[in-house]
């Protein structure tokens, strides 16, 4: 009777073990995560930041070569 509880006790030790290293685990993946989504979200903005540069460069050169185009005729 003793040595089962004993062994009882250990399981529920055991269990509450693994849940807290589940527990920690976790968190640190949804730190991680967060972290992975803060650099997406900065990637996507330097990105929306250059095609915009880039669609402003074209525009003003297609409007140069158009004024060049008009002096030319």
């Amino acid at each position: 009777m003793f040595l089962h509880l004993l062994v009882k006790q250990r399981r529920l030790i055991l269990n509450q073990e693994r849940r807290r290293l589940i527990r920690i685990v976790a968190q640190r993946y949804a730190a991680q995560n967060i972290d992975n989504q803060k650099g997406e979200e900065k990637m996507r903005k330097e990105l929306q930041r250059f095609l915009e540069r880039r669609d402003k460069e074209r525009k003003s050169r297609t409007s140069n070569e158009a004024r060049i185009a008009g002096f030319l005729t």
